[in-house]
């Protein structure tokens, strides 16, 4: 069947919170617990999708009517999804007890149900939506649109011979470094000063610095770049385990002034479908993480709708002292301890 755009985004929904509860699960005791009500959350909007992709009416809001109520539409159409009933009702108690009355399921127990609702959805999307649920794209949620263009190119080329899948992982590279890129610019202070660095400004390139400093120099260049590329990543609140993977399995990436970016191999890549999925998932999981409650900050446009006597001042500083209790405090003479310097224009 031909599903509508509606119902494609609302799939992808269902996907997004299944892989969301599998990384929830993952989480120490006791916060793997909330990965219970995530994927039964995953289930039952699956179940209402299928119902109302099929026009079959649910009047009731019980979980297990709702289960019967789709299987038997599910068994009309030549499928059955009767089998996976015991461990859903099972899911929903284990939902019910959490939410309700503070119980919490042990860490096998979470497993065993996470992966219940994972086979569930698996089965429901491909005999209820005539779709593999392992396919359904997460690229809605992905807001650059180059990031979304560099992933798609990724996957024309996957299935492809050795040339081609090579390339397929030197777009995944190319995504995630427009990804980072991208967030780190569009927050700045000035034009070229970004808020998340770690760099002074006017920063001598290498050649100066081998020009100077010579060999040592350009190698302490290079640790410090090193240095700052991991601090980048820290920041950003990226999955460093998932990205050292990323790293071992793509190559490294130079971007060239002229724009070109040129792309070195390690010999013995492995280039196989497992390796190239868990790259394109890092990938669109890090841009839909640092899509969340994102922002643009541009200090030198923001300045500019200042009054005019205002939008050239370069620095204000304020004074705050300790009061009675120990505590920072304006002074009373507040309005008189700001200062400012003007700068021509």
């Amino acid at each position: 069947m031909e599903l509508k755009r509606e119902h494609v985004e609302w799939l992808s929904l269902v996907r997004y919170q299944s892989d969301l509860a599998e990384n929830q699960a993952k989480e120490p005791e006791p916060l793997n617990a909330v990965s219970i009500s995530t994927i039964h959350d995953a289930v039952e909007s699956m179940l209402s999708l299928i119902a109302e992709a099929h026009q079959v009416a649910t009047s009731s809001k019980d979980f297990a009517k709702l289960f019967d109520t789709v299987s038997a539409r599910i068994k009309t159409q030549g499928g059955d999804l009767s089998g996976h009933r015991s461990a859903m009702i099972a899911l929903n108690n284990a939902r019910v007890g959490f939410k309700h009355h503070g119980n919490q399921s042990n860490k096998q127990t979470i497993g065993r149900h996470i992966a219940n609702g994972l086979n569930f959805l698996a089965d429901a999307a491909e005999q209820g939506l005539d779709t593999a649920f392992a396919e359904v794209s997460l690229l809605g949620f992905v807001r650059d649109p180059k990031v979304c263009e560099y992933i798609r190119r990724a996957d024309d080329c996957s299935s492809g011979a050795a040339e081609e899948r090579t390339l397929a992982f030197q777009y995944l590279r190319l995504g995630f470094e427009t990804l980072v890129q991208g967030y780190q610019q569009s927050k700045s202070y000035y034009p070229g000063t970004p808020l998340i660095t770690t760099k002074p400004s006017l920063l001598p390139s290498v050649f100066d610095i081998r020009d100077h400093g010579g060999r040592v120099g350009e190698k302490t260049f290079e640790w410090l770049e090193n240095l700052d590329s991991w601090v980048k990543i820290l920041v950003l609140g990226i999955d460093v385990q998932e990205y050292t993977f990323f790293l071992a399995y793509t190559p490294a990436v130079w971007m060239l002034s002229g724009g070109q970016a040129m792309f070195y191999w390690r010999p013995g890549s492995d280039l196989s479908d497992d390796v190239f999925r868990r790259c394109r998932q890092f990938v669109v999981e890090s841009a839909i993480r640092l899509g969340r409650r994102d922002f643009a900050y541009d200090a030198r446009n923001a300045s500019q709708s200042l009054p005019e006597d205002q939008r050239y001042t370069s620095e204000i500083s304020f004074v705050m002292v300790r009061d009675e209790n120990g505590l920072l405090t304006p002074p009373e003479d507040y309005g008189d301890v700001t200062s400012g310097e003007e700068t021509s224009q």
